[in-house]
C-alpha cells in the first residue's frame, strides 16, 4: 500500500508541476527569437537575398520610377556577399533601365551619375556596362559597377541623379534609403577589408 500511495505522489506532484514547467517551455520557445526592431530605413522596396551562381547576392528591387512613368527609368541594385578573409571589398551594381510605361526608350550608353551635382567617376570607383537581355532586364539596360567606398561617399550626398544625355534624372529619398539599408547589410565586416576591390 505504501508503494502504491509514493507512486500516486510522484504522480501528482508531476502532474502539477508539468503545466508550469510546459508553459515555461512554450513561452521560451515562442518568445526565446526576439522581435527584432523596426528598421531605421524608411522605403517601399524589396530587399531578398537568393543563391545564385556567383554565390549569395543581396538584392534591392524598388517599385518606384525615378521621373514620370511617361519619361523615367527604374533602378535595382545588388552586391555579393564575400568572405571577409578573402581580403576583397565587395562592390555593388546599380541597374538602370526605361520604365516598363516609358513613351520612349531613353538611351542610357551615355548614362553618368551625380553625386550634389558632380560626377561620380574613375575607373576604380565606377564602372558602366551594358545588360544582357538574358539577366530579366529589357533591352537597353545598364549597369553601374561602384566599389565600396564611392557607393558610401554617393550615398552621403544630398542629392543623387543619374544624366542620360540631356535628361536628368533624381533619385527620391525613397530610392536612397533602400539603398542605404543595403549599404548597411554590407558594413558589417568592413573592418576586416584590407584589400582593393575586386576586379
Amino acid at each position: 500500500m505504501k508503494h502504491f500511495a509514493g507512486i500516486f505522489l510522484f504522480v501528482a506532484l508531476i502532474a502539477c508541476c508539468a503545466p508550469a514547467g510546459y508553459a515555461q517551455t512554450y513561452r521560451t520557445k515562442k518568445g526565446g527569437c526576439p522581435v527584432p526592431p523596426p528598421s531605421p530605413f524608411k522605403h517601399t522596396g524589396k530587399i531578398v537575398t537568393t543563391l545564385d551562381s556567383a554565390g549569395m547576392r543581396t538584392t534591392l528591387q524598388h517599385p518606384f520610377v525615378i521621373g514620370s512613368e511617361q519619361n523615367g527609368i527604374v533602378m535595382a541594385a545588388s552586391f555579393i556577399h564575400l568572405d571577409p578573409r578573402r581580403g576583397v571589398r565587395p562592390s555593388v551594381e546599380l541597374y538602370f533601365f526605361s520604365a516598363p510605361l516609358s513613351l520612349s526608350r531613353i538611351d542610357l550608353n551615355g548614362l553618368t551619375l551625380l553625386a550634389d551635382g558632380n560626377s561620380v567617376s574613375g575607373d576604380d570607383a565606377l564602372r558602366f556596362s551594358p545588360v544582357s537581355n538574358k539577366q530579366g532586364f529589357p533591352h537597353g539596360a545598364t549597369k553601374a559597377t561602384l566599389n565600396y567606398d564611392a557607393f558610401i561617399n554617393l550615398l552621403k550626398a544630398r542629392k543623387v541623379a543619374a544624366r542620360a544625355g540631356v535628361n536628368e534624372f533624381a533619385l527620391t529619398n525613397n530610392h536612397l534609403e533602400g539603398l542605404r539599408e543595403l549599404a548597411s547589410l554590407m558594413a558589417p565586416a568592413s573592418k576586416s577589408w584590407t584589400v582593393s576591390e575586386a576586379r
